[in-house]
């Protein structure tokens, strides 16, 4: 759920990922991703969506469930965390990596 209980974002083990609309209880929308994802957050102020895959982090547009960004990460990722909304914490090898998402750039860092 997103923290103001609007939003409820559903996964399937095939990489389907949905936005649930809590107050009109309808499909804002669904998208079949080319990776599995294991882990999801979103932002603090619901706007974008953070789906950690194997190697990769995508961010999402809430409003157009299409990838505005990417990360890709050489060690797999092995855990997730989010920190703020806007910070995420991934483990990946024996290391921790933070990142940020920044706009207007629409960029990780």
């Amino acid at each position: 759920y997103s923290r103001d209980d609007l939003w409820l974002l559903v996964g399937g083990s095939d990489g389907t990922l949905g936005l649930w609309d809590c107050v009109s209880s309808r499909w804002c929308w669904r998208v079949r991703l080319a990776q599995k994802f294991c882990w999801a957050a979103f932002s603090s102020d619901a706007s974008f969506l953070y789906v950690v895959g194997p190697q990769d982090v995508l961010v999402l547009s809430r409003h157009l469930g299409k990838v505005v960004g990417r990360h890709s990460q050489v060690d797999p990722i092995t855990g997730m965390v989010s920190l703020t909304g806007d910070r995420i914490c991934l483990a990946a090898g024996e290391s921790l990596h933070f990142f940020q998402w920044r706009q207007p750039e629409r960029r990780l860092c």
